[in-house]
């Protein structure tokens, strides 16, 4: 099953790991760095019985920043995360 996430809204995808011995064509073929910060592989080719961990990071605002942080009790914010199927289902 090849997919790939996308994530919208104050969200970014921080790491991704899998036990998949496949990889997907569109994946990056980097050589792990202690240096270089990498971006996350994001297409994923799962075999079965196998996971895809995801880990997502909230982008704060500034806390002065008061048009971001008004001055009420809560404030929500939205996102989502899609896996995108090469069939064309999300």
């Amino acid at each position: 099953m090849k997919f790939e996430f996308n994530i919208n809204g104050p969200f970014e995808i921080v790491r991704t790991k899998t036990n998949t011995g496949a990889t997907h064509p569109l994946a990056p073929s980097v050589v792990p760095s202690k240096v270089l910060k990498q971006k996350p592989i994001t297409h994923f080719i799962l075999q079965p019985l196998k996971i895809v961990e995801l880990h997502v990071k909230f982008l704060t605002p500034k806390p002065s920043d008061t048009a971001e942080w008004p001055m009420i009790m809560t404030s929500e914010r939205h996102g989502e995360v899609t896996a995108s199927f090469d069939n064309g289902d999300t």
